[in-house]
């Protein structure tokens, strides 16, 4: 047993002896193993270099993160129905806003028309006349003076499934609105929190709101905020050398004090408003209201006994003559409404539909 141990420490002793041989050896490598090594490393490193070069793979990197972003609600590239004005997604689909507004002199300068996609004027009573202004994709702090509500104001509103806002109105106007299911019905005396009295005018001329108070008023009545209507066609703006060089457009509604009058500006492809006899402006910004195309719509007028006094109501549906401006040409055609849940839509002498250019609308409907 003693013999065996001994040669067993024997061989562990002369083990060790050998593992220092080798471990003392790894310390004195061959000056060509370095170089070799070095080389094989340098070449690698360059060949690993001229592959990135030739592949550009950090820039397809790059390249795949700027052409496919992520989703944004942010970007505008969704065309808004009612006017063609490239905006966001979300604000393309928002419900139109219906709100009256008054244009006695008293009222002037409203606050907000210009911030409005598409604006109906026709007389009311009295020669005077009235807007509906419709809003989509922009937003307005300040809208008004706020008027009362009209038939014909009515069955506009009623086209584009609008939530419609005024401050009372004729007896019939208000009756209809009672059983509209197209309508969202948004009347000051109902909602009168979602509008304020100015102190700075007189009433009735000095009712306000705002477009965001307007949706407000209406999640409170229930109402979706979702559109539901069908858009225009439109296009991008002649190029200037097919532009008109000129044009103006009057038209006479009653008197004076009402008579319109739209000057073509040839460099901005815009129409100048002007009324009774000096630039239309908004109250708020002080600039002169523009729209990018004008619409004059011949209609029929009634009349009936409301409220104990004679009222004349425009005719909104069935068919008629129209003229169409933009680019600063006229487009002589008709305009067509079958019923009450169909869009006006506007056609050329040929019958074939109006393409608009992108921006706002103003109709003017004028009596037969």
């Amino acid at each position: 047993m003693e013999e065996i141990r001994i040669e067993e420490t024997g061989n562990s002793e002369q083990s060790a002896g050998n593992r220092k041989q080798v471990t003392g050896s790894n310390k004195h490598l061959p000056k060509w193993v370095w170089i070799t090594t070095l080389i094989i490393l340098l070449l690698g490193g360059i060949g690993l270099a001229y592959w990135i070069y030739k592949t550009d793979v950090f820039g397809d990197l790059t390249k795949v993160a700027k052409v496919s972003p992520s989703p944004s609600k942010n970007l505008n590239d969704t065309p808004c129905p009612l006017d063609g004005v490239m905006t966001t997604k979300d604000r393309a689909e928002r419900r139109p806003l219906g709100i009256m507004i008054e244009n006695a002199p008293e009222a002037r300068p409203q606050s907000g028309l210009d911030k409005a996609s598409f604006i109906f004027e026709t007389p009311s009573e009295g020669g005077i006349t009235r807007f509906l202004a419709l809003y989509v994709e922009n937003d307005a702090s300040e809208v008004g003076p706020v008027r009362s509500a009209r038939t014909y104001y009515v069955d506009w509103a009623d086209e584009i499934k609008a939530v419609y806002a005024h401050c009372g109105g004729s007896a019939i106007a208000l009756k209809n609105l009672l059983k509209d299911k197209y309508v969202c019905d948004i009347n000051q005396f109902t909602f009168g929190s979602y509008f304020w009295r100015s102190k700075e005018r007189l009433a009735p001329h000095n009712l306000y709101t705002t477009t965001d108070k307007v949706r407000a008023a209406a999640e409170s009545a229930k109402c979706t905020l979702k559109s539901d209507y069908s858009g225009f066609e439109f296009k991008s703006d002649a190029e200037k050398s097919e532009r008109g060089i000129s044009q103006t457009i009057t038209v006479n509604f009653s008197s004076a004090q009402f008579q319109v009058v739209y000057n073509y500006d040839s460099e901005k492809n815009l129409y100048l408003r002007s009324m009774s006899g000096s630039p239309h402006k908004d109250k708020i910004t002080g600039e002169q209201l523009a729209p990018k195309t004008v619409v004059v719509m011949h209609a029929d007028r009634v009349f009936s006994l409301t409220d104990g006094t004679q009222q004349s109501h425009a005719v909104t549906t069935g068919t008629g003559k129209a003229e169409v401006y933009l680019d600063g040409r006229e487009i002589k055609g008709t305009w067509k409404r079958p019923s009450i849940s169909e869009r006006t839509r506007f056609y050329d002498e040929l019958g074939k539909e109006v393409v608009f250019n992108r921006g706002q609308i103003w109709v003017e409907v004028v009596s037969n």
